[in-house]
């Protein structure tokens, strides 16, 4: 009974314990609503977001933040005013002194209502660029907490990645190296170190491989380290690879030890996540992101966009698999372009090999289909 009415009580903001909401959907939306903030200009309205560390604290229902305007995604797209996943939450408003005071409001009658506390100490506020000085200052003495530049993470992950993006990530790599390096001074046998690599190794940069296209070059590093590991015997001399990393990675069908491809791996995860967003139009991650890079077309079209950000370049990078492994399944015919589209059952290619001038290049299968038939 509880599970059925958990959708009416509690936020599409709060992704946690509904079926179909992920961890990854609040951090791609807290992601693009942080590279928003920096783009923010003088003459568009001053934004700002809040990032509280709650004590022990709950989900509440969405109108404890009703007083908070939030920030739009877009012209034309959804308005948010919080994230909420367990106890990290954002929240987002105008960076002026009534909205302050209306989040000050709001926590002190969850306090009141909970007997939790925020952590100041550990909370911070990042304003959008073109926010004044002095209502900065008003606005940190009125909630007493820090500004920052930005939110260094959100649910573990940055909110932000620079140009060096290898910098941003060298924390994984860091990880992996110290269990490596902990890992040959015991000496471990081939079937132990076939275990820790895919069971612990392999696992570690999985979360952020989820939305986050990791570079080339870091990805090579980390592959080294494994490919090292595997093959030496704990001592500081660099050891011989008798079998290509490639070999290795295959199946054991096929003569390989199963290990997985780090890039390729990253591109299924991201593919994954970009196929969610194409085809789950009603969830709010898809509306955040429609809004913003694909407001009058569909997730498979381009779209002039200025200055995208690390996730939405990442996603834009794995479109071409998706396209190349799908097609279309034919309903109403109404988006499915004729001469365009993969929508032929043939083999291989199921598109129509020789377009004809009978129909205009745009033309949908809609008009090929017989309306009174359904043929």
């Amino acid at each position: 009974m509880l599970r059925s009415c958990l959708s009416k009580v509690i936020s599409p903001c709060q992704s946690a314990f509904i079926p179909g909401h992920c961890i990854t959907d609040n951090i791609l939306i807290a992601y693009e609503i942080n590279h928003s903030l920096k783009l923010k200009s003088c003459g568009q309205e001053r934004s700002m977001s809040v990032k509280l560390d709650m004590s022990k604290a709950f989900d509440k229902e969405a109108e404890r933040c009703g007083s908070i305007s939030g920030f739009r995604i877009g012209s034309r797209g959804p308005t948010l005013s919080h994230l909420f996943f367990a106890d990290d939450t954002l929240l987002f408003g105008k960076a002026s002194l009534q909205e302050a005071q209306h989040i000050r409001t709001i926590l002190d009658l969850y306090k009141a209502a909970s007997g939790q506390e925020v952590n100041f100490d550990k909370s911070a506020v990042v304003f959008s660029k073109n926010t004044d000085p002095t209502v900065r200052r008003s606005i940190t003495q009125l909630l007493n907490i820090m500004e920052v530049p930005t939110h260094d993470q959100y649910l573990g992950l940055p909110t932000v990645v620079g140009r060096s993006t290898s910098e941003v990530f060298s924390s994984v790599k860091e990880r992996i190296w110290q269990k490596i390096h902990g890992w040959n001074e015991q000496r471990l046998s081939k079937a132990g170190k076939e275990i820790m690599i895919k069971a612990i190794v392999q696992a570690i940069p999985t979360y952020s491989m989820s939305c986050f296209k990791y570079p080339d070059s870091l990805l090579s590093d980390i592959q080294s380290m494994i490919s090292n590991f595997w093959w030496g015997d704990g001592a500081k001399r660099k050891p011989i690879h008798w079998v290509s990393w490639d070999r290795m990675c295959l199946s054991t069908n096929d003569g390989g030890t199963g290990f997985r491809q780090l890039k390729a791996f990253n591109l299924a995860l991201l593919a994954k996540q970009a196929w969610h967003i194409a085809t789950q139009p009603s969830t709010f991650l898809h509306r955040v992101f429609k809004a913003k890079y694909f407001p009058t077309k569909d997730f498979f079209q381009d779209e002039s966009t200025s200055r995208p950000s690390f996730t939405w370049r990442g996603l834009c990078a794995v479109r071409r698999y998706l396209l190349s492994g799908s097609k279309w399944r034919v309903g109403n015919g109404l988006h499915i372009k004729i001469w365009k589209d993969r929508w032929i059952p043939r083999p291989s290619i199921f598109k129509i090999v020789s377009p004809s001038d009978a129909l205009p290049e745009d033309s949908t299968v809609d008009c090929l289909i017989d309306k009174d038939s359904g043929k």
